[in-house]
């Protein structure tokens, strides 16, 4: 999923999504819909990392699995770039993300880095 996170150049995903959100906006869009939607922002993704992310983000209401909560994927997608509801309260103290220092100390074994630089490089 962090591909998609650092390939978005910052689409306003929830523009998409209301053209095909219509009446059941409270359970999702269709995942065709959102599939169309992300294509519509150019992220060029494989239908796997949709297939991923259709999975994450897809309704928990019997009857409703076909549809995808789009407001929560925009959402997150968003927290990266600002904090939600800024423009109402203009005056918040934003605090800027830092790394943890046990996330610097993260690495792969030496066969799996090969395989991750190998992967990287296409």
């Amino acid at each position: 999923m962090r591909r998609v996170f650092t390939n978005c150049a910052r689409c306003f995903i929830t523009e998409s999504y209301t053209f095909w959100s219509g009446i059941n906006a409270e359970y999702g869009i269709l995942k065709s819909n959102f599939t169309r939607a992300l294509d519509l922002c150019g992220l060029n993704l494989t239908v796997d990392e949709i297939d991923l992310l259709a999975k994450e983000y897809q309704s928990e209401v019997v009857g409703k699995e076909d549809c995808i909560y789009y407001h929560k994927f925009n959402d997150e997608i968003e927290s990266i770039f600002t904090v939600k509801g800024l423009e109402k309260a203009p005056t918040t103290q934003v605090v800027q993300y830092k790394i943890t220092p046990e996330y610097l100390k993260n690495s792969l074994a030496t066969p799996l880095q090969k395989v991750y630089d190998s992967v990287m490089k296409h």
